[in-house]
């Protein structure tokens, strides 16, 4: 690959995106949805039958969370500091 031209990644998730959605289990909710949160939902299927409503509530929460927060700022310089990732060669 000549340089100086960015590489295609086909496994990068953008954050946010659809793809992140899906990847977290989340689709977009339709009016008939029960069970939603800021126009998200997810399919309770996947789940043990014994899981409570309270239990889903609080997942589907924690994902739209994920979901729509910020991308964190890595760093490389302090490892006790939040969001550590050694630079590739590092370790």
């Amino acid at each position: 690959m000549p340089a100086g031209r960015p590489r295609k990644n086909p496994d990068y998730v953008a954050h946010g995106s659809e793809r992140h959605a899906a990847l977290l289990g989340l689709r977009k909710a339709d009016k008939d949805d029960e069970l939603a949160c800021e126009g998200w939902t997810m399919d309770v299927t996947n789940y043990p039958p014994d899981t409570t409503e309270l239990w889903f509530r609080r997942e589907l929460r924690s994902k739209v969370n994920e979901l729509n927060s910020e991308t964190p700022k890595y760093q490389s310089k302090n490892p006790g500091a939040p969001f550590y990732a050694p630079e590739l060669g590092e370790v």
